[in-house]
């Protein structure tokens, strides 16, 4: 919608830096503060997630994208509410790329469980979804690299918060479309001079 973000993880310092180049400023996370914070409304190791290959396929420049039906849930907290959290969608991975190269380290680090990799402005206002999101990412990330998917999550439960969440269901969609590899420069991983941090 005409903003433009750049997520940056630095695996080093295990931290998350969102800049909001429309405002002109950065906001830096903690991955371990993140986990913290989300781990309590939806423990993470009590997900139960399917991700079942289909036999539908696409291109995206050299690569062939898999799709790939993805269910999951996991107990969760909506304030003091117990809820099962349920995302149902498809996401299209590939795998044996050679690009995949690039992010071996990015996804040996993905396979610890402390390792957030959900949208970190979401978890103030929804920590449940964050959590849930980062989770199946984070599971997803070395089955092959993401073409793009459709995910749609509500709650499910007998109080007034599922109730209310049943009605408005979220829906998270991503379509990439293109990759390239080349060089990126050193300036793409530095806050821009001038930005609030």
């Amino acid at each position: 919608r005409g903003k433009a973000y750049t997520h940056m993880y630095d695996l080093a310092k295990r931290q998350v830096v969102i800049i909001d180049h429309s405002f002109r400023s950065a906001e830096i996370y903690d991955m371990a503060a993140l986990n913290g914070a989300t781990q309590v409304s939806a423990p993470a190791e009590k997900l139960d997630m399917n991700v079942t290959r289909t036999d539908h396929k696409r291109a995206l420049g050299d690569w062939t994208c898999f799709e790939h039906a993805v269910s999951a849930s996991m107990p969760a907290l909506l304030g003091t509410e117990p809820v099962t959290f349920v995302l149902n969608g498809t996401v299209w991975l590939a795998s044996g790329v050679p690009e995949q190269a690039a992010v071996k380290a990015l996804v040996r680090a993905s396979k610890d469980p402390d390792f957030f990799v959900g949208i970190p402005t979401a978890v103030k206002i929804a920590p449940t979804q964050a959590r849930g999101i980062s989770e199946i990412i984070r599971r997803l990330a070395p089955k092959g690299l993401m073409c793009g998917g459709e995910v749609v999550f509500t709650f499910e439960g007998n109080g007034p918060m599922a109730n209310l969440a049943r009605k408005m269901p979220a829906k998270i969609g991503i379509q990439y479309q293109a990759y390239s590899d080349d060089p990126i420069s050193k300036e793409a991983f530095a806050i821009p001079a001038g930005y609030r941090v």
